[in-house]
Order: structure tokens, then C-alpha cells, then sequence
């Protein structure tokens, strides 16, 4: 079985010196621990449709991946979302196998969740190519 890209972009992250700086490894897969230490971050796949060609797979895999950041102060989670987008953000780098060619930020939400974690929440989605390495 193969590392998906939202995989291999965790781990990635957790080795950037910038992020691990900020976060350490507390950057999960899609979901965030019960009564987690902030900032934190949470990476989920959107979508992931197979692209194919004539003659079958076409090799490149085309994922919507979000990135979530949190932290119970605003400067706190736009630096962790800096950071994060400055790791991924129009980069080109293989991680755990998976060789990502194009890297593209395509929105950023800003919100608080003041109901149930009561932090701040920094919404980057980004468009990610990726060929098995």
C-alpha cells in the first residue's frame, strides 16, 4: 500500500524546522486529539479524483488538501499558518515516497470556535500534484 499525499504532507511538516518550531509533531491526520496542546494542526484529504489517460492510469494524482490550524491566540495561529504555507505553498519536495510536483494554495479561512475548543482556526486548502516516487 502506498503513502497518500496527505500522509506523506504530515510528516513533511513535522520535519520542517519552521512549523516543528511552532508545533513540534503536533501536526495530525484528520483529526485533532481530546484536549490537545496548542497550536496544533490537522491535515484532511478533501478529494481525490484518479487521473487517467488512454492507456489507463495516468500516473499523477490531483488532491484537495486542508490544512487546519489552531491556537488559542490570533498571532499564535497565523504564525503556524505562516509557517505551514511557507513548508507547502508553490514548493516541489518528496516525502515519505511521494514526490509532489506542484504544491498550490487556493483559499484561507480565518475563524474562531468559540462553542466547543474556544481557539482560533486558520482554514488553508490547497490543489496538490503528486507522483509516486
Amino acid at each position: 500500500m502506498s503513502t497518500t499525499a496527505t500522509t506523506a504532507l504530515v510528516f513533511h511538516l513535522r520535519a520542517d524546522p519552521g512549523v516543528a518550531a511552532l508545533a513540534g509533531t503536533r501536526i495530525y491526520q484528520a483529526l485533532l486529539p481530546q484536549s490537545p496542546t496548542y497550536p496544533a494542526a490537522v491535515l484532511t484529504t478533501v478529494s481525490e479524483p484518479q487521473s487517467y489517460q488512454l492507456r489507463g492510469l495516468a500516473g499523477l494524482t490531483g488532491t484537495r488538501v486542508q490544512a487546519d490550524s489552531y491556537a488559542p491566540g490570533k498571532t499564535e495561529v497565523d504564525g503556524l499558518a505562516a509557517a505551514i504555507d511557507l513548508a507547502l505553498s508553490g514548493r516541489r519536495f518528496s516525502a515519505s515516497g511521494v514526490r509532489f510536483t506542484e504544491v498550490l494554495r487556493v483559499n484561507r479561512i480565518d475563524t474562531y470556535d468559540g462553542a466547543e475548543l474556544r481557539v482560533f482556526r486558520v482554514m488553508l486548502e490547497y490543489l496538490v500534484q503528486t507522483r509516486s516516487a
